[in-house]
């Protein structure tokens, strides 16, 4: 003990002994936690990204450069300041070893991509059957290798070559029946050039049934609620992508209550009751209800940036009641947007793990494809004009869409903007560079802010139009913008699909599309391919060589084959962000066999357009066109 009294107390020795006690040895190891105090450790091991202080009898704290020497008023002994990096190479390794020191090694395992229904944070996780469990690992310091086994067999290892202590590593599971699993992580670590096999871990998965989620009765109870997507997101609900039937008796009232959490277990941050509805209620009659009374709201568009939580609790008295939660899907870097006063507010949430700083940049809705670096700060105060923020990490990007401030009283001329994109030279490469800031547009988060909504579409159409010319050529772009397709003038439609081709026997697909356009408006996306790529084939669109696998292997579906090109034409007419995600790392190749048959993408592009006219429901948010939403 460093502090004893003459008159002893047993009381008053016990708390000398736990505060005023520095352990047998030459080396003592302080922790300087977050109020700049350090803390004696009851052992010598050290955790990554923590600071310490080294109190040391020896004449010399031998640290290999690693650390900083201070002075302490305490004569014969020497201290140094140990300051670590969130992951350990092997030469911290060494100089860890040097002093004397241990590390408290540890691997961390979380879910990632989809969401899981449950994480307790201690290795236990549900997933409903039609999700594969993705998880993601990160290892502090250097290991040799990691194996991971589920059940009784092997599933995957992972070498030293992949294996970068402070970098995550993603494993996406089988698919697993319904029930419960156990996943086994063992690890050879390698310390000091030296490895070691260390204690394995363990995390128990269950995997769920897929069904609605229905009442907390019975769904042949009093009151029956029928949910589609079964565990909806709460960007799903919001965007109005969640279907929810409400059945029972005739005309009774149902009551519901919205409430929107910052985080699980917290205290909400707002909750509105609706006003009640008669049953039956069907799933257009409850999403114009919630639209009306709930997502239109100022306060609640406000409100929502920040929620990770909504829950809808519906009850019809004695009859029962039915509780819904829909949370965000976990993301590595996350934005968030609130309103302050006059202007918006916009902070980055990164749970990447990354060591570095994400890089942020900004484009206005006047400069989609013009980037500008932001300074990194905690919370960024947006201009009044508002603007895409980007957020990039080594292997992550987000962006957040800011709506302008317009002034009080502004009229319908105010909401008016015009963006403007250089125009590129006709390439495979500028048609990437196109799609890829379309992506970035269309996966950006959306606040409530419905003019944030308006400003994205705008932008996206713009970009979309700019990609059309590069692929379709000039003379289509001219065809196109000299067409009337607000009504359904046939005759405006019949000049259009003239553009497609002067040659005569690719030219008939425009007239066969013409003919056909009200079938295919009954169609989903997946009978259109296969429509659409049978009149490819009939009228030569295709190149040569697709055109003759068309003849020697008519079901294939793999990448060159007829139907994967008329699919990529056809995601690529309607929707470009998605169609870069679909095709993957055979973009660039798709493009090319696009550029070499450009008839070939205006016919699919006149197929999108001749269905508009016939299709009644709405545009939403993040698409272009009505009736062409892709799975």
């Amino acid at each position: 003990m460093l502090l004893k009294f003459e008159k002893r107390d047993p009381q008053l020795d016990f708390l000398l002994r736990t505060e005023c006690l520095l352990r047998p040895g030459s080396t003592w190891l302080l922790r300087i936690a977050s109020d700049g105090l350090a803390y004696e450790r009851r052992g010598l091991r050290v955790r990554p990204g923590e600071r310490y202080v080294i109190l040391s009898t020896d004449e010399k704290i031998d640290g290999s450069g690693h650390v900083s020497p201070i002075d302490v008023k305490c004569a014969g002994v020497n201290a140094a300041i140990l300051d670590l990096p969130s992951s350990l190479k092997e030469t911290w390794q060494r100089s860890i070893q040097n002093l004397g020191l241990g590390q408290a090694r540890a691997i961390e395992v979380w879910p990632a991509g989809l969401s899981a229904l449950a994480w307790d944070g201690e290795g236990y996780g549900e997933w409903p059957a039609s999700e594969r469990p993705c998880l993601a690992i990160l290892a502090d310091h250097p290991l040799e290798s990691l194996r991971v086994s589920i059940d009784s067999g092997p599933l995957h290892v992972f070498e030293s070559t992949t294996l970068d202590p402070g970098e995550p590593l993603f494993l996406e599971l089988p698919p697993l029946p319904v029930g419960f699993h156990r996943l086994r992580f063992s690890a050879d670590s390698k310390l000091a050039g030296e490895t070691e096999t260390l204690e394995e871990q363990e995390a128990t998965i269950r995997i769920l049934e897929d069904r609605p989620q229905t009442s907390t009765i019975d769904h042949r109870g009093p009151l029956s609620v029928q949910i589609d997507p079964p565990h909806p997101t709460i960007e799903q609900l919001w965007d109005g992508d969640v279907e929810v039937l409400l059945r029972g008796p005739q005309n009774r009232e149902v009551a519901c209550r919205v409430s929107l959490f910052e985080r699980n277990g917290g205290g909400a941050i707002l909750a509105k009751d609706l006003p009640p509805v008669r049953l039956p209620v069907s799933p257009e009659d409850w999403k114009n209800h919630f639209d009306r009374r709930f997502r239109e709201r100022e306060d609640v568009q406000e409100a929502y940036d920040w929620a990770n939580v909504c829950v809808m609790e519906f009850g019809v008295g004695e009859l029962g009641s039915f509780t819904l939660r829909c949370e965000r899907p976990f993301t590595p870097i996350r934005w968030a947007l609130r309103r302050e006063g006059k202007e918006y507010v916009a902070r980055l949430f990164d749970d990447s793990g990354h060591t570095g700083q994400p890089t942020i940049s900004r484009a206005t809705f006047e400069s989609p494809c013009n980037e500008q670096e932001v300074p990194i700060k905690e919370e960024i105060h947006v201009p009044d004009h508002g603007g895409m923020y980007i957020a990039r990490t080594q292997s992550d990007t987000a962006a957040v869409i800011a709506p302008p401030v317009l002034p009080r009283g502004s009229g319908f001329a105010a909401l008016s903007f015009n963006p403007e994109i250089k125009r590129l030279r006709r390439s495979t490469d500028s048609a990437m560079r196109v799609i890829e800031i379309s992506g970035i547009w269309s996966r950006a988060r959306l606040p409530g802010n419905l003019l944030a909504a308006l400003r994205q579409q705008k932008v996206m159409e713009v970009l979309a139009a700019e990609l059309f010319r590069l692929v379709c050529g000039e003379n289509w772009t001219i065809a196109e913008e000299q067409t009337d397709l607000s009504g359904r003038d046939s005759r405006a439609l019949e000049a259009l699909s003239r553009a497609i081709s002067s040659n005569p026997v690719e030219a008939g697909a425009g007239t066969a599309l013409l003919r056909d356009a009200g079938t295919m408006s009954l169609y989903d996306c997946s009978h259109r391919v296969e429509h659409f790529a049978t009149l490819a084939v009939t009228h030569r669109l295709l190149p040569e060589s697709i055109q003759r696998m068309a003849t020697s292997r008519p079901e294939s579906t793999s990448f060159g084959a007829p139907s994967w090109l008329a699919e990529f034409a056809l995601r690529l007419a309607s929707d470009p962000a998605s169609a870069e995600g679909w095709a993957g790392s055979d973009l660039r190749s798709g493009l090319n066999r696009l550029m070499e048959s450009p008839s070939l993408f205006r016919a699919a592009r006149f197929a999108v357009l001749a269905t508009q006219p016939l299709l009644s429901s709405r545009v939403q948010s993040g698409d272009l066109y009505v009736g062409w939403k892709w799975p």
